[in-house]
C-alpha cells in the first residue's frame, strides 16, 4: 500500500492534469478550434499528459539505487 504522501503527490498531480484538460479544451473549443471540438480535446489532452508527466517528475520520490524490485510485479 502506497504511503499517503505519494498518494497526496498522485492526486495533486492527477487534479492538476485534469485541471489542464478542462480549460485547455473550453478556451480552444471557444476560441480557436470552434468547428472541430474532436481536435481541441486531443491537444488539451496532449498537453495535459506533458503537464502531468513534468509534474510527477518534480514532486515525485527519489528512487534509490537499490530500489529496483519492486513487490508484486
Amino acid at each position: 500500500m502506497p504511503e499517503p504522501r505519494e498518494l497526496l503527490r498522485f492526486a495533486v498531480v492527477g487534479s492538476a492534469a485534469y485541471g489542464v484538460t478542462l480549460l485547455g479544451d473550453y478556451s480552444l473549443k471557444l476560441t480557436v478550434c470552434r468547428e472541430k471540438p474532436v481536435t481541441a480535446l486531443a491537444i488539451a489532452t496532449i498537453v495535459s499528459t506533458a503537464v502531468a508527466y513534468l509534474l510527477s517528475r518534480a514532486v515525485g520520490v527519489p528512487v534509490n539505487a537499490t530500489s529496483s524490485h519492486h513487490p508484486g510485479w
